[in-house]
């Protein structure tokens, strides 16, 4: 029995490239809502401040986890 110790054959899947990839997957999602209200002519009192702002929020939240995270990933 053989036993070898080259890189090629041991490759462990890197999770943190999938964990940032999920975050700038749902940074973008959160980017087109942003802008969703004005594109679909949704008034400001009809809640598409309220969308508009909390999406905002939460991609300002994901750019600064974003930052982190990829030091990590790479």
């Amino acid at each position: 029995m053989q036993f070898s110790s080259s890189f090629e054959e041991f490759t462990m899947p890197n999770s943190q490239q999938r964990i940032v990839n999920l975050w700038l997957l749902l940074g973008a999602f959160f980017i087109f809502l942003i802008f969703l209200p004005s594109i679909i002519g949704l008034d400001g009192f009809d809640g598409g401040f309220a969308i508009s702002f909390v999406s905002g929020f939460k991609e300002d939240a994901l750019r600064i986890v974003d930052h982190f995270q990829i030091k990590e990933a790479l």
